[in-house]
């Protein structure tokens, strides 16, 4: 083992200086134990798993399409199957990156989700069903999912509540589809737009503390 004689302390491992006053250790190097275990890395599992999820997705794909046009080369109802998965495979890759913190992952699901049913939408014709039903809807109930979270993992201190937040500011957008009269049905936007408010009123006049602790946290402010 290695000494410092100037400190008369001994030093495990093998160093060049003493830790305490840089001076020149004298002895023998010895290898440094291990004190703590291991963490094992679920980074290579995850990347494992996203790899033969991904292969699947476009083996399906590509076996649809075949199929298709085997079967018929003009109702090409392969592109919607394709869609399908592609839609599937986004909401799904999101998961697994974001599992180490299921209240973002939630989070990103719900943009993720309102993004395709929109594009959905957009191509099968723009009848309006995504900002009818499934934005708000999808909002509403996240919106609560997310307090039914934080109370049964006990994240009491702020930690949920950002993204709280942000769903229910994500909630409020229906109101502007509600004022330029575009929807066809009202009644899933209003109560959207309601909860939402009613969210963000009990947040700010109960856990506003926290909420200023959590965001100057996280902006390192």
């Amino acid at each position: 083992m290695q000494e410092c004689k100037k400190c008369g302390v001994r030093v495990a491992g093998d160093k060049q200086r003493c830790p305490l006053c840089q001076g020149t250790l004298t002895g023998t190097p010895e290898p440094e134990l291990e004190i703590f275990p291991k963490n094992p890395d679920n980074r290579t599992r995850s990347g494992m798993l996203f790899r033969f999820y991904t292969f699947a997705a476009i083996a399906a794909a590509v076996i649809c399409l075949a199929v298709n046009y085997m079967v018929s080369d003009e109702a090409w109802w392969s592109l919607f199957v394709v869609g399908g998965i592609a839609s599937a495979w986004v909401t799904v890759s999101v998961g697994i990156w974001k599992k180490h913190n299921i209240f973002k992952s939630f989070t990103w699901q719900i943009i993720i989700v309102s993004g395709i049913a929109v594009l959905w939408d957009v191509f099968t014709g723009w009848h309006r069903w995504s900002l009818d039903y499934v934005l708000p809807l999808i909002c509403l109930v996240s919106i609560i999912a997310l307090h039914i979270l934080g109370i049964v993992l006990e994240h009491g201190k702020g930690d949920y509540i950002v993204y709280v937040v942000i769903c229910a500011i994500f909630g409020i957008i229906p109101v502007i589809f509600i004022l330029t009269g575009i929807l066809d049905v009202l009644y899933p936007s209003v109560i959207c737009v309601a909860a939402s408010l009613i969210s963000i009123a009990w947040i700010l006049l109960f856990r506003s503390s926290e909420i200023k602790a959590e965001f100057s946290r996280k902006l390192h402010l």
